[in-house]
């Protein structure tokens, strides 16, 4: 690099106001596993922090973790219907999975 490269570089990289346009290298970005923790221990922490509580924060998390259970029992029921079929003269079952795709299928 010639060095007024190299004063615009420092120039950019010292402007408070600058946006990065560059795609974060393998060892900045996050996984399913980072994203998943965060979302587990940074939570509570907002929660915490808009109810001023312990007690409603853990009754929140309490509902929450329902709601998350319930829309899963939900969404299982729905795709693991199992629809008769004859054939030959017996009965038969024909497991699907899907959730919702089979709930709102017409055929």
């Amino acid at each position: 690099m010639d060095p007024a490269d190299l004063a615009r570089l420092e120039e950019v990289q010292n402007d408070p106001n600058r946006v990065v346009t560059r795609t974060p290298s393998t060892r900045e970005k996050l996984g399913s596993i980072s994203v998943a923790w965060s979302g587990i221990f940074v939570t509570p922490a907002i929660i915490l922090k808009a109810t001023d509580s312990v007690g409603i924060t853990i009754i929140l998390w309490a509902v929450g973790g329902v709601v998350a259970i319930s829309g899963l029992l939900t969404w299982l029921e729905l795709g693991l219907t199992i629809p008769r079929f004859e054939v030959e003269g017996n009965e038969t079952g024909v497991p699907r999975s899907g959730g919702e795709k089979n709930y709102v299928s017409t055929d």
